[in-house]
């Protein structure tokens, strides 16, 4: 199931937990395996997608400007994720795709300046199963390599 998710009604599945305010999304819960955010959003609040077990893809559109903490933490089925350019996200919390094992590869687009060091795992577990991280930025310059993905290569492509 494909979610359309904007103004007041996304769904008439009542499996879908939905709260908007200001254009920011505050809470999505439900099954469904991929979602389609609107052009117009803003930000994707912390726990947003949290712990949704369905969730195969997404795509963020470059209006986002932010991602709360733990945004996709939990998504065991999250495979793909996309920043559509030019991105301005320019921060990745802490715990943005903690526990995520079905997600092996992730492109950081170039706006991003800063990366939690545990963005994408506890520093102390080196079980993750994220293999390659490409950053569209020259080399090293995001500090704190990898960021919680101890098994993970770092591609930099700037």
């Amino acid at each position: 199931m494909t979610l359309y998710f904007g103004g007041k009604t996304i769904s008439q599945n009542s499996k879908i937990k939905y709260e908007e305010y200001d254009g920011s999304t505050t809470y999505l819960q439900g099954e469904y395996s991929s979602i389609l955010l609107p052009k117009d959003l803003l930000l994707l609040r912390k726990y947003c997608f949290s712990n949704n077990t369905s969730l195969q893809s997404i795509s963020i559109p470059n209006s986002v400007t932010s991602i709360g903490l733990e945004c996709f933490s939990g998504c065991t089925s999250l495979q793909s994720v996309t920043f559509e350019e030019p991105c301005q996200i320019t921060e990745l919390p802490y715990a943005s795709f903690l526990n995520c094992p079905s997600l092996e590869s992730i492109t950081i687009p170039s706006s991003v300046e800063s990366i939690h060091l545990e963005c994408f795992g506890y520093s102390w577990d080196s079980n993750t199963t994220l293999q390659t991280i490409t950053i569209n930025k020259p080399t090293d310059s995001i500090s704190g390599a990898p960021w919680g993905a101890a098994n993970a290569t770092i591609v930099w492509n700037g």
